[in-house]
């Protein structure tokens, strides 16, 4: 556990004006401070840059947030978006279906478990196709 001390702009140019010799150094250093300071922010640098991608991170991980979106089969049951799918193409990996449906892969392997028959081997390996009653 670490402790930096946040360094305010009068104490980089106070210190640079006290230290004899290297003051031509020491006034670059405020002078690039000073630059960062203006660029439209109030405090500036890289920790408000680190501090405002994590706050939009933490934001967009908030339940809620895809309000504007909308699913693709949204009225339709996960069991009558499984059928429609499965009514165009013969055999679907998960990944295909759910791009395809726009639903969450723990809502159609739920069932897919109860209506198809996965594909461990052979031709179609990692795929699931419709049971035979179900045709």
């Amino acid at each position: 556990d670490r402790y930096v001390k946040p360094v305010e702009l009068a104490d980089l140019t106070s210190a640079g004006k006290g230290a004899g010799g290297g003051g031509g150094r020491s006034s670059r250093v405020g002078a690039s401070v000073t630059n960062t300071g203006a660029a439209g922010s109030s405090r500036g640098g890289f920790g408000d840059s680190v501090q405002q991608f994590g706050k939009s991170i933490l934001d967009s991980q908030k339940p809620g947030t895809d309000v504007g979106r909308k699913r693709k089969f949204e009225e339709q049951t996960i069991r009558s978006v499984v059928f429609d799918l499965f009514s165009s193409q013969r055999y679907w990996t998960l990944k295909d279906m759910r791009s395809a449906s726009g639903r969450l892969e723990k809502e159609i392997r739920e069932e897919l478990s109860e209506l198809a028959e996965f594909h461990r081997s052979g031709e179609h390996k990692g795929t699931w196709e419709l049971r035979d009653e179900f045709r």
